[in-house]
C-alpha cells in the first residue's frame, strides 16, 4: 500500500479532517503503472500545487526514455497534463494556477520504469 493510500485510510478514520498534502505515482517493476490518488473532500479546495520531483525512469523496451511528464484526471477526463522533451515543455495551465474542487482525481506519469512524479498542495 502506498503512503498516499494510507494517509487517505488514516484521513477516512479521522472523519475526513486530516488529509495528506502530496500526490504521487511511479511506474514500477514490469513498467506497470502505478497510478496516486488525490482526494479533496467535501467543502475542501486544492490549490497552491507545485512539482516537488518528476523523472522519466528507464526504458521499457529498446528506445531510452527522453521525455518526462504527468497529469491529472477526473474519471477519464484529464484536467491538468505536462509533459517536458528536451527543453520543449507543455503544460494545459501554469501548474500555480491550479484549483481542484472536490472530488477524488487519479494521478498519472508518463515514461519508463523509475518514473516518478511527486505534487504537493493545500486544502483550503
Amino acid at each position: 500500500m502506498t503512503r498516499l493510500a494510507l494517509v487517505a485510510l488514516a484521513s477516512l478514520a479521522l472523519g475526513g479532517t486530516a488529509l495528506a498534502d502530496t500526490a504521487a505515482a511511479t511506474i514500477g517493476a514490469g513498467c506497470a503503472p502505478q497510478n496516486g490518488a488525490l482526494v479533496v473532500p467535501a467543502g475542501k479546495t486544492a490549490t497552491s500545487f507545485q512539482l516537488s520531483a518528476l523523472s522519466h525512469g528507464t526504458s521499457c523496451g529498446v528506445t531510452p526514455i527522453d521525455y518526462d511528464g504527468w497529469g491529472l484526471k477526473n474519471g477519464g477526463a484529464t484536467v491538468y497534463s505536462y509533459s517536458r522533451r528536451g527543453g520543449s515543455v507543455a503544460e494545459s495551465a501554469p501548474l500555480s494556477t491550479l484549483t481542484l474542487p472536490a472530488g477524488t482525481y487519479t494521478v498519472y506519469v508518463d515514461g519508463g520504469q523509475g518514473a516518478q512524479v511527486v505534487v504537493t498542495f493545500a486544502l483550503q
